[in-house]
């Protein structure tokens, strides 16, 4: 990732970490502390989505 991210683009991944936890809560549900440590991450910009995804996937196969 670009150390000279467009200010839209670091919005656009908070607005939807923010919909996705919004989507999951409404069903009743709350991520992992894991999870949300992802999330945090892919919001920040530090992991792309199919990164934490990876992370997510080795977490439950061990």
């Amino acid at each position: 990732m670009s150390h000279h991210e467009e200010p839209a683009d670091a919005a656009e991944r908070r607005d939807a970490v923010a919909e996705a936890l919004a989507s999951v809560r409404a069903e009743g549900l709350e991520p992992s502390a894991e999870g949300l440590a992802l999330l945090e991450a892919v919001a920040a910009g530090a992991l792309t989505d199919d990164q934490a995804l990876e992370q997510l996937r080795r977490s439950y196969l061990r």
